[in-house]
């Protein structure tokens, strides 16, 4: 089984509206991925729109580790429109993962770039 970036519904549109070939960030809350070195540089993982895959990614880098407070602009123009400030990424990483997510909180960065979309019929 394939590992995954898993994207809410609310990211749909934006998920599929992606350009293959471009770089984007996922954000995973702790240090947990990090820690396993759950995902590996050069691997190919699945996109996910709720339970439905939209399309391949390949991780681009080594996951990173970090304070939300030591994200700089550059991280913020990777994300999902809705997540590209401060403010919006700690309301969603709160409301998405039931936590208490603060500027001080550890996050994971994982960076992929994405694939072309797989026709969704197939799924």
């Amino acid at each position: 089984m394939s590992k995954t970036i898993c994207w809410p519904s609310d990211f749909a549109q934006e998920v599929l509206d992606e350009n293959p070939c471009s770089i984007r960030l996922a954000i995973r809350p702790g240090s947990l991925y990090y820690d396993t070195k759950y995902f590996k540089k050069g691997e190919q993982v699945d996109i996910r729109i709720d339970s439905l895959i939209v399309r391949k990614a390949v991780i681009q880098d080594d996951l990173k580790l970090m304070k939300i407070k030591d994200l700089m602009q550059v991280h913020y123009n990777l994300l999902k429109k809705s997540i590209n400030t401060q403010e919006k990424l700690i309301n969603f990483l709160s409301e998405r993962y039931n936590q208490q997510i603060t500027k001080e909180s550890q996050i994971t960065l994982i960076a992929y770039m994405n694939m072309n979309l797989i026709h969704l019929k197939e799924n």
